[in-house]
């Protein structure tokens, strides 16, 4: 396979990329988010938080997502970068519904 670089990018071409293989990707919330980083967008208000907090819930606890998508158990680093512990404290109470967190260092929050 040939690759060309341009100032270290690494260049393929249409033939070459058409031959590869590619592993299946692993989800994190199976055919909705991929493991690694994932960004999240869309209008103000729009729910985006809660349905965060829900997909970090589902996977750190190895429970449903959004009642009816099974997630695998994994670590999640949950990033909520402009809400206050007391916010964040509400909602993963509503989010949990009276269940227990998952296990401590499962679902690291910031």
């Amino acid at each position: 396979m040939r690759k060309a670089r341009l100032d270290g990018l690494k260049l393929s071409d249409a033939a070459d990329l058409v031959a590869r293989t590619f592993k299946p990707p692993k989800w994190a919330v199976p055919a909705l988010v991929p493991e690694g980083l994932s960004i999240l967008a869309g209008r103000p208000k729009g729910g985006k938080s809660w349905l965060a907090l829900d997909w970090a819930v589902a996977v750190a606890s190895g429970s449903d997502s959004m009642g009816a998508i099974r997630c695998e158990l994994g670590d999640v680093l949950y990033l909520a970068l402009e809400d206050t512990d007391r916010r964040l404290h509400d909602r993963l109470k509503a989010v949990l519904q009276g269940t227990p967190p998952p296990q401590r260092g499962r679902l690291t929050i910031s």
